[in-house]
């Protein structure tokens, strides 16, 4: 116990944890610094001429969702400044077979408000894409 302003504080002990988020204060966990320093220096590659991505292979439960968290926090502690850092998933997007772009496109709005919190406004009918075709046909 230890005693902070006059009130008595257990400390706690850590824990081991087989699943969810993993808290380096509660949980007891093997640092991975290298590992996240690599994959930032690859997600940034030369900031000038642009950055890079890679993909990140790996079995269920095996920190592949804390590696890209701890690579999105290295970023905005280095480059914060610079640098509006999000963390985007894409698992609530469900495309059918043969379903049109529409569906990716309308659910752009909901993603950008839920990782950068901010609106972006629906973009007009009259858009098109690189081959020239109307990506929203009469939607309004």
């Amino acid at each position: 116990m230890s005693m902070t302003a006059g009130f008595v504080r257990e400390k706690t002990l850590r824990r081991f944890h087989s699943y969810g988020p993993v808290d380096a204060g509660d949980h007891f966990c093997v640092p991975r610094e290298s590992l996240v320093a690599s994959c930032t220096d690859q997600m940034l590659g030369d900031i000038e001429k642009g950055g890079r991505y890679f993909t990140i292979w790996a079995p269920r439960q095996t920190g592949k969702t804390w590696l890209m968290r701890e690579v999105k926090k290295e970023i905005a502690r280095r480059h914060g400044e610079r640098f509006m850092v999000g963390f985007m998933s894409m698992q609530g997007v469900i495309l059918d077979e043969g379903d049109s772009m529409d569906g990716f496109l309308d659910s752009v709005p909901r993603l950008m408000r839920h990782a950068f919190g901010f609106d972006i406004e629906t973009p007009p009918d009259r858009l098109r894409c690189c081959n020239g075709r109307p990506l929203h046909a009469g939607r309004r």
